[in-house]
């Protein structure tokens, strides 16, 4: 039957640690040259010079002091491989000094190598997940940015028509509202051709109102926009922009009332 390293203390009961196994240590040298050269002919050495048949043993090599393109000094651990079943560490002395040497056994380290190369892929998974999530991240913003540019182009237009839309109810209430005070549309028409005709040379009408009978119009300029004797015309107190005045004209003069010339008065 295996030993499994573990013996029970008689008076506890409780299993006692195996001691570590008995290690072997000599002391290497090397001429100068490069530090890796250094340790393959140090490694050479100590498989060479080992204690016991190299298939026998288990050993580590250690630099003493460090390197300085100078004679090169090792240390070489042996312990018998068939005492060496499991992880140990143990002080050991080298030329008076002492070592805390840490020798682990291949299945520890084939357990460590397992476990780093988990942690590895693992990582590698993450790495590709988060690449991922990244790269779909950025997808979705740039189609939801896509999106409300949409939806901007989108309200814009719709703004517009309904804006277009209104102003054509506006004015189709307007001419309804006018219809039913008596005001047909045909006044509306015969005013727009009386602007028309006697419009001033030269002078540039830069809008046409018309509202419950009255009539106005707006013209660059403070010279009367319009030439006319039987319609007298009120300028506004201001300029309703800059440089533009507003110019209400009052409504026809009876033929037997006489003509008289244009009123230039201001609109409060």
């Amino acid at each position: 039957m295996a030993d499994s390293g573990e013996h029970p203390d008689l008076m506890t009961g409780q299993p006692t640690p195996r001691p570590p196994p008995k290690v072997f240590t000599r002391v290497i040298a090397t001429p100068p040259g490069p530090p890796w050269r250094q340790s393959r002919m140090a490694m050479l050495e100590a498989r060479q010079s080992a204690p016991l048949p190299i298939a026998e043993v288990a050993y580590r090599l250690r630099r003493l002091g460090l390197w300085d393109s100078r004679a090169g000094r090792f240390a070489a651990f042996y312990v018998r491989a068939s005492d060496f079943t499991e992880s140990f560490t143990s002080d050991v002395q080298v030329d008076g000094e002492t070592f805390s040497l840490r020798m682990t056994h291949p299945s520890d380290e084939r357990r460590q190598s397992r476990l780093v190369a988990i942690i590895g892929a693992s990582a590698s998974v993450l790495l590709v997940v988060l690449t991922a999530a990244i790269l779909n991240a950025s997808s979705q913003r740039a189609q939801l940015s896509q999106s409300l540019d949409t939806a901007e182009r989108q309200a814009s237009s719709r703004l517009r028509a309904a804006q277009g839309l209104h102003r054509r109810w506006s004015q189709a209430t307007t001419l309804q509202a006018a219809s039913k005070e008596d005001f047909p549309v045909s006044r509306v028409i015969a005013d727009l051709n009386w602007v028309s005709a006697n419009r001033t040379a030269g002078t540039r009408i830069e809008a046409f109102h018309w509202e419950r009978g009255v009539l106005a119009v707006e013209s660059a300029g403070a010279a009367p926009p319009v030439e006319a004797w039987d319609r007298p015309l009120i300028r506004s107190a201001r300029p309703v922009r800059p440089g533009v005045w507003a110019w209400a004209a009052l409504a026809a003069k009876p033929a037997n009332s006489g003509v008289g010339a244009p009123v230039a008065s201001q609109i409060r």
